[in-house]
């Protein structure tokens, strides 16, 4: 194996492994594994494809019964495992900032009013910086109402604008929908949410993590990274300093970024499959850009809001608008529902599963 190939591997398995929810296997099956609770191991992250139940496993595994993860062919396989890396990283993101702003919500109320000092803990200095003026403000209350929204698995999303060819990230508290779903937050409790979600990020508004990606063959993929390299830059400190976790490998990943374009032509070739890797013959097409992904996941990118009715299809071609309208069979962010979710939902992958049940204590990292 060339050392491009090793290149391409390196850069799958760092994703894979940013917030440490999950590990790949060192040894040639290049398993990938679920990781929570400090464990350095764990069980094998499996994916329902329409060949069955699969273990997953990262570009170069050479396992026979393992669903391959390799972004650069995304629309060559099963649409299950075309969005599983997207998805999950999505609720990985996701969980981390609901445990960050509860922690800090709750440091905010455990040291609300005269006698707070009394009931201080040592990470409180290094919530203070988040709450902002609104100290004063912040009651247990406030915290039980955000615990409402954490509810919902499409808190974050990620996501490709083809009509501008531009990644952007939303999130469910800057939806005005979300004020209709969730009638029973306060008026002033979205405003507190806001700007805690705003200061972890070292952002003023959403737009200021747009990202637009140069590269003409795997658009979707670099600006889906670049914004999470983004995010976990602002993360990594809170993340260490509350909940003593570290998010790993930013700056190997920032430097496998330069060269996207010559991983795919070298990973082009290598077709994910439900049994194993499959050469794929010299005829098969270019991925250049997102109407080329299977549409479950353009529906992913495509449409980050809380209902399908407000899915953006301008410009995409007829059966991908279709389907981004219509109910995804694996990506549901479009769904209004405001059922909580269930921590074994079979619908999401195992590792998103784990941080939804732990995301409280942040304990799948």
């Amino acid at each position: 194996m060339g050392n491009r190939d090793k290149d391409v591997e390196n850069f799958i398995g760092g994703l894979v492994e940013l917030t440490g929810s999950n590990t790949v296997d060192g040894d040639d099956n290049k398993y990938i594994r679920i990781v929570s609770k400090g464990e350095d191991n764990g069980e094998q992250e499996l994916i329902n494809t329409s060949d069955g139940v699969k273990p997953l496993a990262i570009y170069g595994s050479k396992a026979i019964d393992a669903a391959i993860v390799n972004p650069f062919v995304e629309g060559s396989s099963d649409v299950a495992l075309d969005s599983w890396l997207y998805t999950s990283q999505n609720g990985q993101l996701g969980a981390i900032m609901q445990s960050l702003i509860i922690k800090i919500l709750e440091s905010a109320a455990r040291t609300h009013g005269k006698n707070g000092k009394k009931h201080e803990q040592d990470t409180d200095k290094y919530c203070a910086p988040y709450i902002g003026g609104y100290a004063s403000e912040i009651t247990q209350k406030t915290v039980d109402e955000f615990r409402t929204i954490c509810n919902n698995k499409g808190f974050v999303s990620i996501f490709y604008k083809s009509r501008d060819r531009i990644g952007k990230l939303n999130c469910l508290l800057f939806n005005k929908s979300s004020r209709t779903t969730y009638s029973s937050v306060r008026v002033g409790s979205w405003s507190i949410f806001q700007d805690i979600f705003l200061r972890l990020l070292g952002i003023e508004k959403l737009d200021d993590l747009d990202y637009k990606p140069d590269s003409p063959n795997v658009p979707v993929l670099e600006a889906f990274v670049g914004i999470l390299i983004r995010c976990y830059e602002h993360l990594k400190e809170p993340v260490e300093k509350l909940f003593d976790r570290k998010i790993l490998g930013l700056d190997a990943l920032k430097e496998h970024m330069k060269n996207l374009d010559e991983y795919y032509q070298t990973a082009k070739w290598c077709v994910p499959s439900s049994s194993g890797t499959s050469l794929a013959s010299a005829t098969t097409p270019a991925i250049s850009g997102s109407d080329s992904l299977p549409p479950v996941v353009q529906a992913n990118f495509g449409t980050p809001q809380m209902t399908a009715t407000m899915a953006n299809t301008e410009g995409l071609p007829p059966a991908v608008a279709a389907n981004m309208t219509a109910a995804a069979p694996v990506v549901q962010y479009q769904t209004p529902a405001v059922v909580p979710v269930a921590t074994n939902d079979a619908s999401l992958p195992p590792a998103v599963r784990s941080n939804l049940a732990n995301m409280n204590g942040y304990r799948p990292m």
